[in-house]
């Protein structure tokens, strides 16, 4: 099956209610891989206070990368599910429950995959003073030539404060805001077929980001999965 990217399943910055309920817009598919990044003002639930349910019920789901700046407590990171139960509809929600209530709206996206499979590496960064670009990258190389590469960056500064970097692809959406808290998310991916240790460069006109990055091994891969449980 060839690695790809299907499309978005739901985008937006939902209500800082505690759990957040992030709704589904278009149907998933079986046998895909549905990939959530979030972003929100809440920098005391890591690495265990996060859980993720959905109207499908799966049981799956796995914080895969998490990070928080602790100057202006942004907090992103990227969660997935196989689908283990049955893939979320239009109309489904995705359920985000924190232990300490973020101050301000989550915005998230959801991403669907074709073709992927287990957790391989990742990535995390943080910026606490005002900078003109910054790099995230893998801790290793990807365990295999062909694989998905999933980038999201939470960062103190308005709509368009983020270039993202030309060498990614955006996805269907690629930034939401939180205008409670003048904060934005901003999202990208890479279907990388040389191997390697992928890395993104950002620049914005802020201050203060947290930024994580996860890669995906193509499905059917007899390579050992080491996903973060979550609540560990």
């Amino acid at each position: 099956m060839p690695v790809s990217y299907v499309g978005e399943l739901g985008t937006g910055a939902a209500t800082s209610a505690n759990p957040a309920s992030l709704s589904v817009t278009a149907n998933g598919t079986a046998g895909n891989t549905l990939i959530l990044i979030c972003g929100c003002r809440d920098a005391r639930d890591l690495p265990s206070g996060v859980t993720i349910t959905d109207s499908r019920s799966n049981t799956d789901w796995n914080i895969d990368i998490d990070e928080v700046d602790s100057s202006l407590n942004n907090l992103a990171f990227i969660a997935s599910t196989r689908y283990n139960v049955a893939p979320v509809q239009n109309g489904d929600t995705i359920t985000v429950t924190f232990t300490t209530s973020p101050s301000g709206p989550i915005c998230y996206f959801l991403e669907e995959f074709q073709g992927i499979g287990s957790l391989d590496q990742t990535g995390r960064a943080i910026d606490d003073v005002t900078t003109n670009g910054a790099t995230v990258t893998c801790t290793g190389p990807l365990a295999q030539p062909q694989e998905v590469a999933v980038v999201g960056m939470m960062v103190n500064g308005g709509p368009g404060a983020v270039t993202r970097d030309a060498t990614w692809t955006d996805f269907t959406s690629h930034e939401q805001y939180d205008s409670t808290n003048g904060k934005a998310l901003d999202v990208q991916y890479k279907i990388i077929t040389t191997g390697g240790t992928p890395s993104a460069t950002f620049s914005w006109t802020s201050q203060a980001a947290a930024r994580v990055i996860a890669t995906y091994r193509t499905a059917g891969s007899t390579f050992r999965p080491h996903r973060m449980p979550l609540g560990v």
